[in-house]
């Protein structure tokens, strides 16, 4: 669940999860609630990954609110510069084997690149004002993405390093972050605020999983990195990607 953590809207985000009574939580969403609805529902139906249940969903004029269960454990935040290597190496083992099934979904034909409704994605590193997509195609996406370069010749490495790549399109959190990664006891314990969730490049995870959090969290980055090492020359191109986007 994406607390007061984004600038500029604190109170805002503070007011966005609520506890309720019976061991609940209530969340105010964005645009896309039936979007984060769905894609909650749909990994809850089709993995053994630990996310809330979904009881309720009343529809307001600018908001959805979700009413769902609350899991056990509390938000990773900067745990893992805690740990041991023991306790290091479970959470990378950990959330390995999350991302794999989720990796392994199969996306129904005709899929668009975007949100599980095939609807705008809200994609923070992309643009912070306004989702992004629907794509028809991989290549689409990226093209959208090299309109948005400040200095357009910094096009050319990414297109190298990663572009030209094919990837495949696969079920992404999007916004996994260590606030949205739950731990009880040790261990990994629930995954939530699946908001900006949807179909997108099978590398896009490992990008949209390290921007902003290199220098604070180094441990949670360098997780990622054993998690994802076959993608090491397009996490050369996010680089540069954040460097030449500036997504408010």
């Amino acid at each position: 669940m994406r607390l007061a953590y984004k600038a500029g809207y604190p109170d805002y985000n503070l007011r966005r999860v609520q506890s309720l009574p019976l061991g609940l939580h209530g969340k105010y969403t964005y645009e896309d609630g039936i979007a984060e609805v769905l894609a909650t529902m749909f990994v809850r139906a089709n993995t053994t990954i630990p996310v809330p249940d979904i009881l309720d969903v009343i529809e307001l004029p600018r908001d959805t609110f979700i009413i769902m269960n609350t899991l056990p454990g509390k938000h990773l935040g900067g745990g893992l510069e805690h740990m041991d290597a023991a306790g290091v190496a479970a959470f990378v083992d950990d959330l390995r084997g999350w991302l794999h099934q989720l990796r392994s979904l199969v996306p129904p034909p005709g899929t668009s690149v975007g949100s599980v409704l095939g609807t705008p994605s809200t994609q923070f590193r992309i643009s912070t004002s306004d989702p992004i997509g629907p794509y028809r195609t991989i290549d689409e996406l990226h093209q959208d993405i090299l309109n948005r370069f400040i200095e357009p010749e910094a096009a050319d490495q990414v297109v190298r390093k990663s572009y030209s790549k094919r990837h495949r399109l696969c079920f992404t959190h999007c916004d996994l972050n260590s606030r949205n990664v739950l731990m009880h006891n040790g261990r990994l314990s629930g995954l939530v605020d699946f908001g900006s969730s949807g179909w997108f490049p099978e590398y896009w995870e490992y990008g949209a999983s390290s921007w902003g959090f290199t220098y604070y969290y180094p441990q949670w980055v360098e997780g990622l990195h054993k998690i994802f090492p076959q993608y090491r020359d397009e996490y050369e191109a996010e680089e540069i990607l954040w460097d030449q986007i500036n997504p408010h």
